[in-house]
């Protein structure tokens, strides 16, 4: 070429004759970016396909169903679990209820016997009568003085009791006794008890902190004075009263050391105020037919509920005039008996046993053994299989609908202070 002497001049042989070679359009890359040949596009599309159509088809009929029954299944066994907890919870609480209800009825009795005979300072017991006096017969309590030579008193028995020799038969009931307790009212097979005492807080005392020193007996209740010899009994007057007066307001003729003066006189002597003025108990425990009797004077009818219940007559005044009124104590209380330790040697202890005692023995009852069945004011599911001995030969067998109610025994040997303590040695 011009200007180069290596190139002077062009080798027409050396160029090679033919068309020029045109570049062809380059292969297609397969990537994620390209669309790539037809065949690929088809494969990855049944790919695309597949897996999505692998992600999104959900559950099929027969797994719906297997997964239902299993809930179904839980569930039951969720719901039988809480209907076995609910059943028990229910069981226990009647279980609860009748333990306590028997160890209430016992606790009552008992502290009443152990008190039986608390007649104040009066030594000793008034004399025995011909015959047991009717316990609802309030005018064998009139106004007066009561020694150890009166025969007419009731109060010559602390603990009195009517026996019912069998299970399907009732006792006797005492003729005044019938103004509040009739054949409907009491529990066929159950026994009843009576006790007297006075109550252990007088209503005056200038000892006792803080000090009472007067009163307001209630109208026409029946309160007791007593020194060592004598008792006297005298309806409340409903007026305040002093240190120096009777339950009626009038004088006492009664009378004890006031120990909170001091010696007066000569020789030096403590003065004297009235004997301590005390509250006349009468209670008459039984088991009655039902909760609370809609009757008169308390009775039950035939519309009452049937649940067997301790109930107790208790004297009182509520009308300004001495009565006895029913008192409901513990429901569930199916039957209640009773066994009256003598003591014949009056030594203090326990000679016999027995329900009935003879008119001289009611003096030495010193021990009385108390059963009491208690059972559930509903019924169970299962029934009660167990038989329950009360004593004297006599045994309880629930049977038919009553089988259905769940029943706890209840025993106690409850020692009567006031009567055989004094003749320990």
């Amino acid at each position: 070429m011009a200007g180069n002497p290596g190139y002077g001049g062009v080798n027409v042989q050396s160029l090679r004759h033919g068309p020029l070679r045109q570049r062809g359009e380059p292969t297609g890359r397969v990537d994620g970016n390209s669309a790539g040949p037809p065949v690929l596009m088809v494969a990855r599309a049944m790919h695309t396909q597949a897996s999505t159509s692998a992600r999104s088809r959900g559950f099929s009929l027969i797994e719906l169903m297997i997964t239902m029954a299993i809930s179904m299944l839980i569930a039951a066994a969720l719901a039988i679990l809480l209907m076995k907890v609910s059943e028990t919870n229910r069981e226990q609480f009647k279980v609860s209820q009748q333990i306590e209800n028997g160890r209430f009825a016992t606790e009552l009795i008992g502290t009443d016997l152990r008190h039986a005979g608390f007649y104040g300072g009066f030594s000793g017991l008034p004399a025995i009568g011909g015959a047991l006096p009717d316990p609802c017969d309030l005018t064998l309590l009139p106004d007066g003085d009561v020694t150890a030579a009166t025969t007419t008193s009731p109060l010559a028995f602390p603990v009195q009791g009517l026996n019912a020799a069998t299970l399907t038969s009732a006792l006797a009931i005492p003729a005044a006794c019938q103004t509040w307790i009739d054949s409907a009212s009491l529990k066929i097979g159950s026994d009843m008890l009576v006790v007297r005492r006075f109550d252990t807080v007088p209503l005056i005392d200038l000892e006792a902190t803080p000090v009472r020193a007067s009163a307001t007996p209630a109208s026409g209740q029946i309160y007791a004075q007593a020194d060592t010899v004598t008792m006297n009994l005298k309806r409340g007057g409903g007026t305040a009263i002093d240190k120096t007066m009777a339950a009626d307001g009038t004088a006492s003729t009664l009378l004890r050391k006031d120990y909170t003066q001091a010696l007066m006189g000569a020789p030096p002597l403590r003065p004297t105020i009235a004997a301590y003025i005390r509250k006349l108990h009468v209670y008459i425990y039984y088991v009655s037919t039902c909760r609370k009797g809609s009757g008169t004077n308390g009775k039950c009818l035939s519309a009452d509920d049937s649940v067997p219940t301790l109930k107790r007559l208790e004297l009182g005044a509520p009308g300004g005039a001495p009565t006895m009124t029913v008192v409901p104590l513990v429901e569930g209380i199916e039957f209640f008996k009773i066994r009256y330790g003598i003591d014949s040697t009056t030594d203090g202890a326990v000679d016999s046993y027995t329900p009935t005692p003879a008119l001289a023995d009611w003096q030495n009852v010193i021990q009385a053994e108390v059963r009491v069945v208690a059972r559930n004011v509903d019924t169970s599911m299962s029934t009660d299989p167990k038989s329950y001995d009360l004593g004297s030969g006599l045994t309880y067998t629930p049977s038919g609908a009553n089988a259905y109610y769940k029943r706890h025994l209840f025993s106690q040997q409850i020692y009567i202070t006031n009567v055989g303590g004094p003749r320990e040695r």
